[in-house]
């Protein structure tokens, strides 16, 4: 099971990326860029650049960079979470958009992120234990994946919206 969890979560990226052509592909057709397209677009930036950073830091093996490594990892990702919340909020305020189910979805998720990395550091720094390790690692994976196939989701509902533009019908707010 493990094994299949950690297969998905290498391909939430990819979930993200075909999510975000989805939201534009709507916004160029109707004309309006969603609360949903800029959060995913936030969200899919932000995670690309965190991949790369990932194999930065795996690269130093030596036990001197062990803490360093460590405190580079925790707090940088809890900082990424960071700059995607503060571009997804601050984005919306200046184009005077309000928050959509995606995006309030998608910050809810970025700040448990933040909330898992913050306090596995916690831990570690403060008492060297692991007991919050199957938390962290299965929360944070879960999360990721049920993040991303719910925005793949509502992205597909709303093109289906869109292109199957009935009348009469309520258009959702994505």
């Amino acid at each position: 099971m493990a094994e299949i969890l950690y297969q998905l979560l290498e391909y939430t990226w990819f979930s993200n990326l075909i999510t975000l052509v989805i939201f534009v592909s709507i916004a160029w057709k109707s004309q309006l860029l969603s609360s949903s397209a800029i959060s995913v677009l936030s969200l899919t930036v932000i995670t690309g650049i965190s991949v790369k950073y990932e194999p930065f830091l795996l690269s130093f093996k030596s036990p001197e960079d062990k803490e360093w490594v460590r405190f580079a990892w925790y707090i940088g990702k809890a900082v990424f979470c960071g700059i995607t919340i503060f571009c997804i909020s601050k984005t919306h305020k200046v184009w005077k958009k309000t928050n959509s189910f995606t995006t309030q979805m998608i910050l809810l998720s970025v700040y448990v992120e933040a909330l898992f990395h913050l306090s596995r550091f916690i831990e570690r720094l403060s008492w060297n234990t692991d007991y919050l390790l199957p938390i962290y690692r299965w929360g944070l994976v879960s999360m990721n994946i049920a993040t991303s196939a719910t925005a793949f989701t509502i992205a597909c509902f709303a093109l289906y919206n869109l292109y199957n533009n009935n009348k009469g019908e309520k258009r959702w707010n994505i």
